[in-house]
């Protein structure tokens, strides 16, 4: 169905907790956007407090907002207040993720100089930043993952520009906080010829939503 919006250029950043409502911002113009919550049946949208950024997430529990600004990825109460610096990186940040349990955020970080995105998580706390998958050969080409419902995977996406370039999607199981990801290895979903990505597990763990091309 078609969600009315007073905005042109609009896309949806992240579904909120109890499902009223979606996280928005506006495509094009300046990398940074403002944030707008924007409900789904009836109302006015609402802006984010003074929040601008690239990509944007809420907590399981509705009472954080990660958001990627620049190369900083920042945490904030639900209406854009209290705003906390969490990790400065060396590259942008974008597509925070929360882990089901709100312990732990992942997100990517671009280099545009190296031409490399790469998966990192966080502790919700600020707590253990380390880059994931550091010794997998397609790291350098990782991003843009989310968990599933019962945080049993992370699923993401990598391109590779050789033989041909395409866009695949992995699961990489999950591990407890603090231990070594290294050790765990990405399982394959998707081998062309098709790309997909922007992968959205869905609820019922047993499917994917993703957009192919």
């Amino acid at each position: 169905s078609t969600i009315a919006s007073p905005f042109t250029n609009l896309q949806a950043i992240a579904l909120s907790p109890e499902r009223s409502g979606l996280l928005v911002s506006r495509i094009g113009g300046a990398n940074d956007q403002e944030f707008w919550t924007l409900p789904i049946d009836a109302g006015s949208p609402q802006r984010v407090g003074k929040l601008t950024g690239r990509d944007a997430a809420w907590s399981p529990d509705g009472k954080h907002l990660a958001f990627g600004k620049g190369s900083t990825l920042y945490l904030s109460n639900p209406a854009g207040a209290d705003v906390n610096e969490l990790y400065s990186a060396d590259g942008s940040v974008f597509a925070p993720r929360f882990s089901p349990d709100g312990r732990r955020i992942r997100f990517t970080v671009s280099d545009t100089e190296k031409n490399t995105t790469t998966l990192w998580e966080i502790g919700q706390d600020g707590s253990n930043p380390h880059a994931l998958l550091s010794n997998w050969q397609s790291a350098s080409t990782a991003c843009c993952g989310s968990w599933t419902a019962d945080g049993r995977y992370y699923i993401f996406q990598v391109t590779q520009s050789s033989p041909t370039t395409i866009t695949t999607l992995w699961a990489l199981p999950d591990s407890a906080p603090g231990a070594d990801t290294r050790a765990v290895l990405p399982i394959r979903l998707t081998d062309g010829p098709m790309s997909f990505g922007n992968a959205s597990p869905a609820r019922d763990n047993k499917n994917i939503w993703a957009i192919g091309v």
